[in-house]
């Protein structure tokens, strides 16, 4: 019998966010899985796509109607191109699909490590991890969705204040005023939101 067990997925933009039950199942090789279209059914079009060019199968071919996936590489490609690369698992649980304990290799070099002794595999994994980390924030170090210091100085100065007058002050670091637009739709409730992080002594820098 299948064990089934669930994973949620929320899909979020500026006009509204979703949160999606996604039902997944435990295949024959051990590996957690779910079926492709339980999830382009819940993503929007634009987003699904991005997840199919970033690898969510490893290659064409192994994208039939309606093909099982594996849970490892839909969380793989939310933060890097993967195509062509296998999910390695450092632990080598294949149900701990945390990013974590993840890291995507080439086919050969990830059968090379399953021959290694316990601790030295351990350790290559976890090098191999924290070598992929870097390559993802040196490719999304300038994007603003990774400068929340910045996002939070404009939230910051949002209050009572029209998008031009806010545009004003970040001239310097934001070049277009669409951009103020999104960040204020994003967080509608500014005040709010502000409140929250002041009475619970978050600072999202440490997060």
């Amino acid at each position: 019998m299948k064990k089934i067990k669930h994973f949620y997925v929320i899909e979020e933009n500026i006009k509204d966010s979703k949160i999606f039950e996604l039902k997944t199942f435990t295949g024959k090789d051990k590996y957690i899985k779910f079926n492709q279209n339980s999830l382009k059914e819940f993503l929007g079009k634009k987003s699904f796509k991005n997840l199919l060019k970033n690898g969510l199968f490893m290659n064409k071919k192994d994208r039939k109607y309606n093909a099982a996936n594996s849970l490892q590489r839909l969380v793989g490609c939310l933060y890097s191109n993967i195509t062509g690369l296998e999910m390695h698992h450092i632990n080598k649980d294949k149900t701990n699909n945390a990013f974590c304990n993840i890291v995507p290799l080439e086919s050969n070099l990830n059968k090379s490590i399953d021959s290694l002794p316990t601790d030295k595999m351990l350790k290559f994994g976890e090098n191999m991890h924290q070598e992929w980390v870097k390559e993802i924030n040196k490719k999304n170090k300038n994007t603003l969705s990774n400068n929340d210091s910045l996002i939070l100085e404009i939230l910051s100065n949002s209050i009572g204040k029209t998008a031009k007058a806010i545009h004003k002050i970040f001239k310097g670091k934001i070049k277009s005023i669409k951009v103020i637009y999104r960040i204020l739709n994003t967080y509608f409730y500014t005040e709010e939101f502000l409140r929250h992080l002041k009475s619970n002594k978050i600072n999202i820098l440490d997060n």
